[in-house]
């Protein structure tokens, strides 16, 4: 990256690694109704098109991912205060859910079962200072969607979380956070190493290993913001077994 980009991406004066910055993503996502084209059966239309829109804030030289706050609006504000707003998009797609797993109503609710979605398209993030500001695109952007729209208060609240990883110009990512109250989601992204073990997870590595440090089997709570674990530090982690949870 160029010497403002990477001031901007959270270089400081004492040397530390602009990976250790994590920016968390946060804004309304919608579900865009575009129709059904001319000769298309709409019995048979299963991908859900969606819109992420909102702003992202740095948490500089935060190694430690649970020292990272969730971003706070001020007073009705739609987006947290920010510099640099973003808007993606793309399709979702439900996932497969075995009916001895879930209850039919649960199987049978397009908003009620897991969802994997794309977000590539869209005008992209804003990156940047003053004049140099321009947008960005990522090249992959995958999301595991515990749900697509909020639920209110779930009883399982671990049904609010999502997770994604992805590729840009910068190096992969991985991200974790949740649907909030008026399909608010919040999304804390880390930037890893090429040679961190993590970039080869799939989704349901990451979604295991994060959930495996904020869920408390005993109460069933879950720690939030839900990037607050080890999963999100910015150490590079080496090939290991898998977490497992039950």
């Amino acid at each position: 990256p160029s010497t403002t980009t990477t001031s901007t991406m959270g270089n400081d004066e004492t040397g530390g690694s602009w990976r250790d910055t994590l920016y968390v993503w946060d804004g309304i996502m919608v579900e865009v109704r575009d129709g059904v084209k001319e000769g298309e059966d709409a019995s048979k239309k299963t991908d859900i098109a969606l819109n992420w829109k909102g702003a992202w804030v740095p948490c500089e030289n935060c190694p430690d991912a649970k020292k990272a706050e969730a971003p706070k609006r001020v007073g009705g504000a739609i987006d947290v205060e920010s510099a640099n707003h973003f808007e993606v998009g793309g399709s979702a797609k439900a996932i497969d859910v075995k009916k001895d797993e879930k209850s039919t109503e649960e199987v049978n609710s397009s908003t009620s079962v897991p969802h994997e979605a794309s977000f590539i398209d869209g005008d992209g993030w804003d990156m940047g200072d003053g004049d140099d500001k321009k947008k960005y695109k990522d090249k992959v952007h995958e999301l595991l969607l515990s749900n697509i729209k909020w639920m209110g208060n779930v009883k399982d609240q671990r049904d609010n979380l999502v997770f994604s990883k992805g590729t840009n110009e910068f190096g992969p990512f991985i991200s974790a956070g949740w649907m909030r109250p008026g399909c608010r989601l919040t999304l804390a992204r880390r930037y890893l190493e090429e040679s961190d073990a993590r970039v080869k997870w799939t989704l349901d590595d990451l979604k295991t290993n994060v959930v495996s440090g904020i869920f408390d089997k005993d109460s069933g709570d879950v720690n939030i913001p839900p990037w607050q674990c080890d999963a999100l530090h910015s150490d590079v982690q080496q090939p290991g077994k898998r977490k497992k949870v039950d």
